[in-house]
């Protein structure tokens, strides 16, 4: 198995213009690094965060091979249909250039509200994992 490094998405490249930030993207995969990373949540306390399908989507543009992670993804907030497109659509972008660290379980109920579930279904899922 070979160790892989990655480097987690620069605060500030969304604030660059187009070629700043392919130029910055640029960089980081000539350091070595084989691939860019973010965390997804479905909340934010403060309002800050991106959504991390549309951001590694956004990231494997601006690079022809580096690849792109989302460094946590809940997926038992998100329905597996959507999901199954989001992937099939990276697989068609980025082919072979998504990773996925997946969080199976969820116990912060605020998260669970903020994808309008109930408390009987909040323990009802709780319990089935």
């Amino acid at each position: 198995m070979d160790l892989k490094f990655g480097l987690g998405t620069p605060s500030n490249l969304w604030s660059l213009d187009w070629d700043a930030r392919k130029q910055a993207v640029s960089e980081i995969a000539d350091s070595g690094f084989d691939h860019i990373f973010m965390a997804d949540h479905v909340s934010f306390r403060n309002g800050s965060g991106t959504d991390g399908f549309v951001e590694v989507a956004s990231l494997s543009q601006l690079h022809p091979t580096i690849g792109v992670m989302t460094g946590i993804y809940l997926l038992p907030l998100r329905h597996p249909l959507p999901v199954a497109r989001q992937l099939a659509s990276m697989a068609r972008i980025a082919p072979g250039r998504l990773s996925l660290v997946w969080v199976l379980v969820v116990k912060i109920p605020m998260r669970w509200r903020c994808v309008a579930l109930t408390l009987a279904v909040e323990v009802c899922a709780l319990m089935s994992l």
